[in-house]
């Protein structure tokens, strides 16, 4: 209850992410805070086009208010999330 926004943060090298997306959503539709996700690790993806894929049906979902993608290792969008 006390917090801001609420991350929920994805390993996009793994498959069937979607998946996971869907489980997640009973879990965070009572949850009154925002809730972004984190799709991680996006430097191991040799077709990015899955990753796009992804990140569109999530968003269709309705469960995150925004989607970042980014790499930790080497800080690709990393400051589109800290500046949200």
């Amino acid at each position: 209850e006390e917090a801001d926004i609420v991350c929920v943060i994805f390993d996009s090298a793994e498959k069937n992410m979607l998946n996971k997306v869907e489980l997640l959503f009973k879990m965070v539709k009572e949850i009154k805070q925002p809730v972004v996700a984190i799709l991680n690790k996006i430097d191991l993806l040799t077709d990015k086009k899955v990753l796009l894929e992804e990140a569109s049906a999530s968003e269709k979902l309705g469960i995150f208010k925004e989607i970042f993608m980014l790499s930790a290792l080497n800080s690709s969008g990393i400051d589109k999330l800290i500046q949200y």
